[in-house]
């Protein structure tokens, strides 16, 4: 059994090193040894290899499930698939892929607000219709909201 590891903040470190100082002059900042400084940076170096593999083999599976899916899509079950079923799964492995690769899922901007308007609108017309259907206002949705 070895000695118990020197609690040191990971993030001040990288800070330091970041900043140009010397392994050394980082460790006298922190109050440890550059042994110590020389180590936590060889367990972030495999903790980050074992999140890239991780992240890989991730990958890897989304890609056997787009295979699968394409593989069982003939043209008459695309032809039979509503349009809102097909879009959604599209979205749902895109978002993955995304998400794998370390990008944002979430739409900003112009985009993002238009697609926020949509979808207000699209609520809208639903409870109307619901309105309509049943003969009495939903709550909330009455003049003067």
């Amino acid at each position: 059994m070895g000695r118990s590891k020197v609690a040191i903040d990971t993030d001040d470190m990288i800070e330091l090193l970041e900043a140009g100082l010397s392994k050394k002059e980082v460790a006298a900042a922190l109050g440890v040894t550059a042994p110590t400084i020389d180590n936590r940076i060889n367990d972030l170096r495999r903790e980050e290899s074992a999140l890239l593999s991780y992240n890989k083999v991730h990958f890897l599976d989304l890609i056997r499930v787009k295979e699968r899916v394409l593989a069982n899509m003939t043209e008459d079950k695309m032809v039979a698939a509503p349009l809102g079923i097909l879009a959604n799964t599209y979205g749902i492995i895109a978002k993955q892929e995304q998400l794998l690769q370390g990008r944002p899922t979430e739409i900003h901007g112009l985009m993002g607000y238009l697609m926020h308007i949509e979808e207000l609108d699209r609520k809208k017309k639903d409870e109307q219709s619901v309105e309509e259907d049943s003969g009495t206002p939903l709550l909330g949705t009455g003049a003067g909201q």
